[in-house]
């Protein structure tokens, strides 16, 4: 077995030992039935009396039903991150795993890959369950919601990278606010420029819109083809590739942040 592998392992087995890890089990049960109690509901609109299509109301809920759940996903993936690595330097365990013929970088990653195992598997639970129960339910196509659960981890992989290269300079507390920050201001960028006049929306907003991690921006817009006749924006493959270049970016700064630090 390569040492990335050994590595990962015991990052997985540290993570599960984790009490947040009990929280967020028991927090997924708990969406899971209420996601299976709002992926039905799809309310009959009527207009003048009259009873309109129930379809695109259906396909709007599902959207929002899987962005919701799509960003507590990443916020989840975040906060397990958050000192998963840190906690290494202060137990002296990073010090003996280096000791082995191991490269830092290694390190860093398996340790990341063993959060993100654990935020991954209860986005999978999260984000299938839902996927499966919109696309049987209300006969919206599968292909969207997969690439939607693509955009999400992409951007799991983003914010975790990112907080545990900050855990390594910052306590705890900071790193969920940033985190929890992170999520709110990019979402929020991504309703203001789609919903407001593009000449309306301020300059910061429409800055990290265009050029931010694309966290909600991603999955709607994966999701667009539920709602053909909406004016959503459909260019998921540009967008997916500003998440992918940002996760890029994420696992290399965790990579370099790991390198300066001098370990006792």
């Amino acid at each position: 077995m390569s040492a990335f592998l050994l590595l990962w392992r015991e990052a997985l087995l540290d993570a599960l030992r984790r009490k947040l890890v009990a929280a967020i089990a028991a927090a997924s049960l708990l969406s899971l039935l209420m996601l299976n109690q709002c992926a039905g509901c799809a309310p009959v609109p009527t207009v003048n009396g009259v009873a309109q299509d129930p379809g695109n109301t259906a396909a709007f809920v599902g959207i929002a039903l899987m962005i919701v759940v799509g960003l507590w996903v990443v916020t989840l993936a975040g906060l397990l991150a958050s000192d998963h690595h840190a906690q290494t330097l202060e137990d002296g365990h990073a010090t003996t795993a280096l000791a082995r013929p191991v490269r830092r970088h290694e390190f860093a990653l398996a340790r990341l890959a063993g959060a993100l195992s654990v935020g991954l598997g209860a986005g999978l639970l999260l984000l299938g369950a839902t996927s499966f129960w919109l696309t049987t339910r209300n006969g919206l196509p599968a292909e969207p919601a997969a690439l939607a659960v693509l955009a999400c981890f992409l951007s799991c992989i983003t914010v975790a990278a990112f907080a545990m290269a900050a855990s390594l300079a910052l306590p705890r507390l900071a790193i969920w606010l940033l985190v929890l920050g992170l999520v709110f201001i990019t979402s929020l960028a991504s309703g203001v420029s789609l919903l407001a006049p593009a000449e309306s929306v301020p300059t910061l907003l429409s800055a990290i819109d265009r050029f931010g991690p694309p966290i909600a921006s991603a999955m709607l817009r994966a999701l667009a083809p539920w709602v053909p006749g909406a004016s959503l924006p459909a260019d998921f493959a540009a967008v997916f590739a500003r998440s992918l270049v940002w996760a890029v970016l994420g696992l290399a700064s965790l990579a370099a942040a790991f390198r300066k630090i001098e370990l006792r």
